[in-house]
């Protein structure tokens, strides 16, 4: 409707270009490379400081102080990752809590270890997802149709199981409508194959 409007808009269009282009081309590497097979692994002996990292690189890019935080463990077991793609997962999460989520609603996220695993758990209290939604959300290009004035693809969360199940792993949701939701990215510190699960129990401590 008037000049300043237009560029306003033109920003957000440039922007979510830049998104789509840089994700597209993560998606596209992973499905070259094989399911994620990739050589660019290195062994992490402090995981949580990766995820910490990147809540911090996220906090800046925030356009007011919301009540995000971070709780993990003490002591690590060193662990193989593909760093850049597990921060890019961490990333996916957090934009996601943060859009569907009321403005100044917090954010946690918790890194950890259990039953042999490394878990990154990123919890928001939105508007949560409807069960039957839940296991077409890792397909690509797959969105709610409650979401169709959110921008986005339907690609971040294909992209975060094809990392996880790169490092074969599994990506678990809980969500319930109204109270939000929590998605956690878990890899074994040995080898063992699992796939991604979405069911209706909240993880422990949410």
């Amino acid at each position: 409707r008037d000049a300043d409007e237009q560029q306003r808009f033109l920003q957000q269009m440039e922007s979510e270009i830049d998104r789509l282009a840089d994700l597209v081309e993560r998606v596209l590497e992973y499905g070259r490379a094989g399911q994620g097979k990739t050589a660019s692994r290195e062994v992490v002996t402090d995981p949580g400081e990766l995820v910490e990292d990147v809540v911090e690189q996220f906090r800046d890019q925030l356009p007011t102080e919301a009540p995000l935080t971070v709780e993990t463990a003490q002591h690590f077991h060193p662990v193989v990752l593909d760093q850049e793609a597990v921060k890019g997962v961490v990333m996916n999460l957090l934009t996601n809590a943060q859009k569907y989520s009321p403005e100044g609603s917090p954010i946690e996220v918790t890194v950890g270890e259990e039953s042999r695993q490394l878990y990154i758990r990123v919890r928001d209290h939105g508007s949560g997802i409807r069960r039957r939604e839940l296991r077409r959300i890792f397909r690509p290009f797959q969105r709610g149709p409650h979401n169709s004035r959110i921008p986005g693809f339907g690609l971040g969360l294909a992209y975060c199981k094809q990392v996880a199940t790169a490092h074969r792993g599994q990506i678990r949701v809980w969500s319930r409508v109204g109270a939000g939701s929590a998605f956690t990215l878990e890899i074994p510190l040995s080898p063992g194959q699992t796939t991604e699960q979405g069911n209706g129990e909240e993880p422990a401590g949410s």
